[in-house]
């Protein structure tokens, strides 16, 4: 090793470069890190607000297919024609909502579109569950309607 004094012009600072480099270095990488976090977050949040609007519209969905089952006629079941709702969890926060579009294609059949919708902004989640939902009387002395369906999530 060379003694302070002989060291040359050429040498000195080279300590706090590489300091400074490998602190550059190291920033890099937690910037990078921290982004990586930053974008799964997201994603885990899109993909469950997809999930939680798939289910508000498959609740709008099955909404008019228990009114069918219930009521079974063109009043009740026009009647849900853009209704829009909000389904809460135990909480009372809000989980998602859905839309309900119903049309009548036969007697006693009807084409349902429901679109359910989660979450705000960029992770906001849409999903749309669409069908035909049929109804037949069952035979007397049960009132009810025998229902049956067919959607394409």
């Amino acid at each position: 090793m060379k003694p302070l004094a002989s060291l040359g012009r050429t040498e000195q600072g080279y300590a706090l470069v590489l300091v400074l480099v490998a602190i550059a270095v190291f920033l890099l990488f937690a910037s990078e890190t921290t982004a990586r976090s930053i974008r799964e977050i997201r994603v885990t949040k899109t993909s469950e607000n997809s999930e939680a609007a798939f289910y508000a519209a498959e609740a709008g969905f099955n909404r008019v297919r228990a009114r069918l089952t219930k009521q079974g006629d063109d009043t009740a079941i026009l009647a849900l024609d853009g209704r829009a709702e909000t389904l809460l969890l135990d909480s009372g926060a809000p989980a998602g909502h859905y839309t309900i579009q119903v049309s009548k294609v036969g007697d006693q059949s009807y084409a349902v579109v429901s679109t359910g919708t989660a979450g705000t902004g960029a992770t906001a989640g849409k999903r749309v569950v669409a069908g035909t939902i049929s109804a037949r009387p069952k035979p007397k002395p049960n009132p009810d309607y025998a229902v049956t369906t067919s959607y394409r999530p």
